[in-house]
């Protein structure tokens, strides 16, 4: 995801099936606070971890139900995947059928006439929940700066990248150095961004 991001800019949707498709929207309004955590953090393990830990489920499942799809089921389905999976895996799986409608609301607010800024923030809040209880990836440092951050008047914020360390942002159109000095008060660096086009050409 990284390199269509500083390639393109600006706020992108990428969808990787059955192709990868990048989709660009106009940058959200306001500023952004990325902040550091600077604990140090094995992010190919936990890509590692989090990506296999998925695909044995969809194994399993395909056995039983050859048309299983993470696309198209249901959170109500979950109940009769049950029987073939442990209770953990379960778990896992209503958590990323969550993150993916999570995204779809996201997208489908983004898309439409007037976004409603403050929902997308909430709605990152609810995708870092995901994360931290279901895939935990994320850590105590990292919970105190998001808490700090959404105190600090932050509309919503996430663990950034892999996890296990590393940075989190939060959304903050309105007094970012408050939320800024709130997440450094905890022990983060923060830093205030925006969102921008992507790289040029310089002749």
């Amino acid at each position: 995801m990284d390199q269509y991001s500083t390639s393109l800019g600006d706020m992108l949707y990428l969808k990787s099936e059955p192709k990868i498709v990048a989709t660009r929207f106009d940058p959200i309004p306001g500023t952004f606070i990325l902040g550091d955590s600077m604990v140090k953090k094995d992010t190919q393990g936990t890509l590692r971890r989090c990506k296999n830990s998925r695909l044995a489920i969809i194994k399993k499942l395909k056995i039983n139900e050859p048309e299983f799809s993470l696309n198209s089921i249901d959170m109500s389905e979950t109940t009769h995947f049950a029987k073939f999976i442990t209770e953990n895996d379960l778990e896992i799986l209503r958590g990323t059928i969550k993150n993916r409608d999570i995204l779809r609301q996201a997208l489908a607010e983004l898309q439409s006439i007037n976004p409603h800024y403050p929902l997308i923030g909430r709605l990152l809040t609810k995708h870092h929940t995901i994360l931290r209880d279901v895939l935990k990836v994320s850590t105590s440092k990292i919970e105190a700066m998001l808490e700090a951050a959404l105190d600090a008047g932050a509309l919503g914020g996430k663990i950034n990248g892999s996890g296990g360390g590393g940075c989190m942002f939060a959304y903050a159109p309105k007094n970012p150095e408050a939320v800024a000095e709130a997440i450094e008060k905890v022990g983060g660096k923060a830093h205030i961004v925006e969102s921008t086009a992507g790289s040029t050409l310089i002749s």
